[in-house]
């Protein structure tokens, strides 16, 4: 992993230096370069029950495309037999932080005798990035991180990518260069989380890292909204960013759950939740997609890619940025 894409994915200052240009990656995956490729993505599974459930029930009915699972989360092993059982391709989502603490008290796969640096004095994960990169050593994160995979590979999952929970990553240089340096050592795509930037300057950072042989998206977003978001504003919001998506390979984050008593008292952000599946349950979101023209996908051709830049076949996006 070079310094010089470290540096050009921490350096977020002089991201607006960068020119915003469609990336070669979706011509390389059999797309036209004016369309706009959306994979939608049920994020946060294996954390709650009604979250799982809400998620596979949008996979089986083709609303979305794919899932991504917590290997700390406290129904795991529940999740990741639903998606063994539908032998589908899954995300796996690294989590260092837990924002929920004891709320939802999920820890590391390594407990805080072997990775003491990733526990606060609570035993929980540290609450956030910030204090995540204040206390954490090099070894512990690359041990942390690949027993994480371990779980889910261990779990008999069909591994398609990997995302960072929290963008934990970009906190400071180490954890960069330990999240980035996955991509090569583990044949997955990668998600670079850049969702508080802008789309055009997240398509200029991910362009570097596609040139450097990192194959993500080309933006990723999510729809934040106020706790007192109506579900009918959710789905109009949800077109509206879909027609602002540029061309190209655009990743959406959506967290839908169920609309359960239980989920009520264990999700905080409970109503934004059912809200989302509310919204992708709805055959108007996805008829208005296609009148909009937005072609989706999944991400088992993003992995193959990435296979083949690993193994130095790859005879499309490298010959694309040479020219």
């Amino acid at each position: 992993m070079s310094q010089g894409l470290v540096w050009g994915f921490t350096a977020v200052v002089s991201v607006s230096a960068l020119p915003a240009q469609a990336t070669p990656l979706g011509s390389c995956l059999g797309f036209k370069p004016q369309d706009k490729v959306v994979i939608v993505e049920a994020t946060d599974v294996g954390m709650q029950p009604d979250i799982d459930a809400a998620a596979f029930e949008l996979i089986d009915s083709g609303a979305i495309q794919t899932l991504a699972l917590l290997p700390t989360g406290n129904s795991f092993d529940n999740a990741a037999q639903k998606a063994r059982t539908r032998n589908i391709s899954v995300g796996i989502t690294l989590a260092l932080t837990n924002e929920g603490q004891d709320k939802l008290p999920w820890r590391g796969v390594l407990p805080p005798a072997s990775v003491p640096s990733l526990y606060n004095s609570q035993g929980n994960l540290w609450r956030t990035p910030a204090e995540l990169s204040q206390h954490a050593t090099e070894n512990d994160v690359r041990l942390e991180l690949n027993a994480q995979i371990a779980k889910a590979r261990d779990a008999g999952l069909n591994i398609s990518h990997l995302e960072p929970r929290s963008a934990f990553w970009r906190a400071n240089p180490m954890l960069t260069r330990v999240y980035l340096s996955l991509a090569r050592q583990t044949g997955y795509a990668m998600i670079t989380a850049l969702g508080d930037m802008p789309l055009d300057r997240q398509q200029a950072l991910n362009r570097n890292g596609q040139r450097a042989g990192i194959i993500t998206p080309d933006t990723a977003s999510s729809l934040v909204s106020s706790a007192n978001s109506k579900t009918a504003d959710r789905t109009e919001n949800y077109a509206a960013l879909l027609r602002r998506m540029p061309a190209g390979v655009n990743l959406l984050f959506i967290r839908p759950a169920l609309g359960t008593p239980a989920a009520k008292a264990e999700l905080p952000d409970f109503p934004l939740r059912q809200a989302d599946y509310t919204a992708w349950s709805d055959s108007d979101l996805q008829k208005t997609a296609l009148r909009d023209r937005i072609r989706f996908t999944g991400f088992s051709s993003l992995q193959s890619l990435q296979g083949k830049v690993n193994n130095d076949t790859d005879e499309c996006l490298m010959q694309a940025f040479n020219q």
